[in-house]
């Protein structure tokens, strides 16, 4: 059995572990929708440039505000 600080012990390492993780993922998370060549507003639709999920902020915003409600 692990005493008191064998237990502390591992748990800094995972802390320092997600840490590190979090550190790794900064600013590469996306917010939204992965780009697919199509608005992803369902009310919408229309072909978007590559690389972007919708074709302008008011689609952008009406998504947000689906996904909102959906919870």
């Amino acid at each position: 059995m692990p005493d008191d600080i064998d237990a502390a012990v591992a748990l800094e390492e995972r802390f320092h572990a997600l840490n590190l993780q979090r550190a790794a993922n900064m600013g590469r998370t996306r917010v939204g929708p992965e780009p697919n060549g199509t608005c992803h507003n369902p009310r919408c639709g229309d072909d978007v440039p590559e690389g972007r999920p919708f074709c302008n902020a008011e689609c952008r915003d009406t998504w947000e505000q689906i996904r909102k409600l959906r919870g």
